[in-house]
């Protein structure tokens, strides 16, 4: 149960309560703190937007990086050849390539992202190989 406070006792509690002067100068600080998250949560937003369009592009083949040409393979997923099914838990790499079956959409791959093995799903025991997959960046 919540202590309860009566108004009386509630009106006797001390408070430090600086200037007005300076209770203005916090205000304008916060504002201006507050302004700043506003701006990076929409800066954020435009790279969240930006992000989806490449993936959408990219992992499409509507866009090619520059050194790549040539046509896309088209593959069955269970068909093994970029997949291990079952593998040991001790031959994950460090770092992978990850996707699950909600970023296959009509038979494509929408989205990946690179996975650490130790923060990886239970369900990441299927992985894209490697040697398969774009080459990682640091």
């Amino acid at each position: 149960m919540k202590p309860i406070i009566s108004y009386d006792s509630f009106g006797m509690i001390n408070i430090p309560l600086p200037p007005l002067s300076e209770q203005r100068a916090i205000v304008e600080i916060l504002t201006t703190a507050d302004k700043l998250i506003e701006v990076k949560e929409r800066l954020i937003a435009a790279k969240r937007k930006q992000m989806r369009w490449l993936m959408q592009n990219l992992l499409t083949g509507r866009l090619r990086l520059p050194r790549f040409s040539g046509e896309w393979e088209n593959v069955k997923l269970g068909e093994g050849r970029y997949f291990d099914i079952n593998p040991v838990v001790q031959s994950i790499p460090d770092r992978f390539y990850y996707f699950d079956l909600e970023s296959v959409v009509s038979g494509k791959i929408v989205n990946w992202n690179v996975v650490e093995r130790e923060n990886a799903p239970s369900r990441a025991l299927r992985y894209a190989v490697l040697d398969r997959m774009p080459p990682m960046t640091a």
